[in-house]
């Protein structure tokens, strides 16, 4: 009963207010992680790892507490590279991102309920579809950031 007050809750709440996360863009060898979400928002999207913002938290926090929960992938906030705020307009909600880069030599993922499949994926290859054109304006601050690429 109470988790379904929250859920009412939280579903005005992001009618009026904008929602804060933060957002990894993970590089491996020119590629970068792509997961595919199992809920909502954007159920059955490829995206990047990451999530909400929570009370007490830095967006660096954030971004390596959900990289962890969401893949497995460990890593110290000294690791991330760049960062960008980005604005994203959705129907009915705005989320407000704080996103960071971050190169991995190997990894072994690990996914969480919240998705159901990784691939790593090459803007010159093609993304994967449907994505969340988020992430894919991530990905492109991220292949063009001198910091990022090397």
């Amino acid at each position: 009963m109470k988790r379904e007050i929250l859920a009412k809750l939280y579903q005005e709440i992001i009618k009026v207010m904008p929602m804060a996360s933060s957002d990894i863009v993970v590089v491996n060898k020119g590629k970068v992680l792509l997961l595919r979400r199992t809920t909502n928002p954007l159920n059955g999207y490829w995206g990047l790892p990451g999530g909400g913002i929570n009370l007490g938290e830095t967006p660096k926090q954030a971004a390596v507490r959900e990289l962890k929960e969401e893949t497995g992938l460990v890593v110290s906030q000294d690791d991330l590279l760049g960062e960008k705020v980005f604005t994203h307009f959705n129907p009915g909600r705005q989320n407000i991102s704080v996103t960071y880069a971050i190169r991995i030599k190997e990894a072994g993922i690990v996914l969480n309920s919240e998705h159901d499949k990784y691939t790593w994926a090459s803007c010159v290859d093609g993304l994967p579809e449907p994505i969340s054109s988020n992430a894919v304006e991530q990905i492109n601050w991220a292949l063009t950031n001198k910091e990022v690429i090397g």
